[in-house]
């Protein structure tokens, strides 16, 4: 009977955890930032932020230097002229993150994530 019960127990926090762990993941997903840009900038250690209209709030979109952890350095230059070139045309860009709730909520400043691309609309 003892067994029983702890068998039981066992079982109910698998299906919790699985549980937990399902709405977690629906929570956040990819998402396809879609809108203009309004401003962009480079602060002392490299970081370029951005303004964009979906989220009307500075985010980091790399680090020049590589220090972001995920983007080398020709990759954040090759975005910060993507970016830089958006903000001079007032052109609609698209911000693809593998894993975020939503592009309005996105964390802002050094507490963004790194985006998965940048691309530029006609």
């Amino acid at each position: 009977m003892v067994q029983l019960a702890k068998n039981e127990m066992l079982v109910k926090k698998l299906v919790l955890f699985a549980l937990l762990f399902v709405v977690a993941r629906v929570n956040a997903a990819p998402q396809w930032c879609v809108g203009t840009l309004d401003l962009v900038w480079i602060d002392i250690h490299g970081n370029v932020f951005t303004r964009p209209s979906w989220r009307n709030d500075h985010i980091r979109i790399c680090n020049l230097k590589g220090s972001d952890g995920v983007t080398d350095t020709v990759t954040c230059s090759s975005w910060y002229s993507q970016v830089a070139q958006a903000v001079k045309d007032n052109r609609q860009t698209t911000i693809q993150y593998s894993d975020i709730p939503s592009c309005a909520t996105i964390p802002t400043y050094g507490n963004a994530p790194v985006p998965y691309y940048v691309m530029i609309h006609r």
